[in-house]
């Protein structure tokens, strides 16, 4: 992941570090001791936006617990026929290993999305160009975190990416929670908030510009 460095000359900003060295990690100690630790200390390899559960970590729970869920209702509906219990049981967690290996998404949506919009969440938007500043179109994901921030967005061409505002969210009224659709950049599936009035329900931290531009 390259990174972005502002050409603004009063500051260097690592735009990956400055949320999770603010913030302390949302779910205190569960998350270990440090508790502005991000990403296992790996935000180069692994994906924690909310700093809730490492990507890679929380798929491979998943597939372990449908696996052991599987295997459990099987013992028990064993037990209760009067069957041997280990009868089935690892053909049955053989099969839920395989079907959840196969569900389970193959890398990080771009930034979880929340069902709800909450005062006080860290928001970004990159842009330039045509797209202006105080658009409707934010993210609550740090863009220096997504290794392919355009595609993630979904930018169109109009967008040139040159900079970055940060904003904290004043007011949630009227936001909708969605993804970024796909477009001229690329798929889409980023978190987005959808803010009908930025200059109203926005706090303007700080704009940076970045090079290379997103």
């Amino acid at each position: 992941m390259k990174k972005r460095l502002p050409a603004a000359p009063l500051g260097v900003y690592d735009f990956v570090s400055i949320r999770s060295l603010t913030q302390e990690d949302p779910i205190g100690l569960a998350g270990g001791l440090n508790l502005y630790g991000f990403a296992a200390g790996d935000p180069v390899n692994f994906s924690d936006p909310f700093g809730l559960c490492v990507w890679d970590v929380c798929i491979v729970e998943f597939v372990l617990a449908a696996t052991a869920a599987v295997a459990a209702v099987r013992a028990a509906a064993n037990y209760l026929t009067d069957r041997p219990i280990g009868e089935g049981v690892l053909a049955d967690a053989n099969v839920a290993f395989n079907v959840a290996t196969l569900v389970a998404p193959v890398g990080p949506p771009v930034g979880r999305v929340a069902s709800t919009a909450t005062e006080g969440t860290t928001v970004y938007r990159v842009f330039g160009g045509e797209a202006k500043a105080m658009g409707r179109s934010w993210t609550p994901t740090n863009p220096g975190s997504v290794s392919d921030f355009r595609s993630a967005a979904g930018l169109p061409t109009q967008n040139t990416g040159q900079f970055v505002a940060e904003g904290v969210l004043t007011s949630a009224t009227g936001v909708a929670v969605t993804t970024a659709r796909a477009g001229a950049g690329g798929a889409g599936g980023l978190a987005e908030f959808v803010v009908p009035n930025a200059a109203m329900h926005i706090r303007l931290v700080r704009v940076s510009g970045v090079n290379p531009p997103f």
